[in-house]
């Protein structure tokens, strides 16, 4: 299920992540990620502020550079072993979607026409490597490790706006 797509203000958001160039489908690279993120986490004392996202810094289809990353307070201090970035404030294009992660195809195009119908445009540089995006994200309340239900899986997803 896709829910309505709408615009709303966004404050920035200071992350941690493990940056890592992918390919799809990058579901093989994903679950280690994460792993070795929240080991990390675990090791440095890092609390997150909120659920795990995947921060899209760069995308020429099928390849892609991910973030895979947390919020984190402002006073954290980060680690060698992890990248800080910084998702910036103002105004994002959301939805969130409810199911399997196949379908976050789907929702991601119906956010991408809702944006062109909308007469914005996704605030990104496009450069010889890709399309560089100052703010694209999705965001997973839950996901396979505490929901056996896929159908009830949730992402919010996320892209910044001119």
């Amino acid at each position: 299920m896709i829910d309505s797509p709408r615009v709303e203000i966004r404050s920035p958001l200071r992350l941690v992540e493990l940056r890592r160039d992918v390919v799809i489908p990058f579901s093989d690279v994903a679950g280690p990620t994460i792993g070795q993120l929240f080991d990390l986490l675990n090791q440095h004392a890092i609390e997150p502020l909120g659920p795990l996202l995947f921060h899209y810094w760069r995308i020429v289809m099928p390849e892609l550079t991910v973030g895979f990353g947390v919020p984190v307070a402002e006073d954290c201090i980060v680690p060698d072993s992890l990248t800080e970035a910084v998702l910036p404030g103002g105004r994002y294009a959301t939805l969130t979607y409810f199911g399997p992660y196949e379908g976050l195809v789907e929702a991601t195009a119906t956010l991408l026409a809702f944006i062109a119908h909308s007469g914005d445009a996704p605030d990104f540089e496009r450069r010889a490597d890709g399309e560089h995006f100052a703010g694209r994200f999705e965001l997973y309340p839950n996901g396979p490790d505490d929901e056996p239900d896929p159908a009830r899986w949730e992402t919010q997803i996320f892209i910044k706006l001119a």
